[in-house]
């Protein structure tokens, strides 16, 4: 029986927020007729949601046996049992682009290390007859 391949996308508390599930090479080359040593490349598109908000995320990767869902072990260029699992990362997703309204006066100022002012709108001021401020 051919085993199947997962890749999840994990938050910072190692929880699953996105996730595939998939055939490698879809059947094309079965996971039993593979010989050790060979290295075979296969691609998996995973959709990211799009509520996913910014931050560090990593990935991990492996495989399974579709019939019991047991987890195959990965092992090492030493040969050594590293597990069920590779990880990849940290990726970080960036916060989306802030675009300004038309009206804004553009500016790049970082504050407080981390804080940065990107643009300002200017507001009309209406003060009451005879009041300076």
């Amino acid at each position: 029986m051919t085993s199947l391949v997962f890749v999840h996308l994990l938050d910072r508390d190692g929880k699953a927020v996105a996730g595939v599930n998939a055939y490698p090479l879809e059947h094309a080359y079965r996971t039993y007729e593979w010989q050790p040593g060979e290295t075979i490349i296969s691609s998996t598109e995973l959709d990211v949601p799009d509520s996913l908000g910014p931050g560090a995320y990593s990935f991990e990767l492996g495989m399974y046996l579709p019939y019991d869902f047991e987890r195959v072990p990965t092992v090492g260029a030493d040969n050594t049992v590293n597990g069920d699992r590779i990880l990849f990362g940290p990726v970080k997703v960036p916060r989306p682009a802030v675009k300004l309204p038309a009206d804004s006066v553009p500016v790049k100022i970082r504050l407080a290390g981390e804080l940065e002012l990107i643009g300002y709108r200017r507001m009309p001021c209406r003060l009451p007859a005879g009041r300076c401020s």
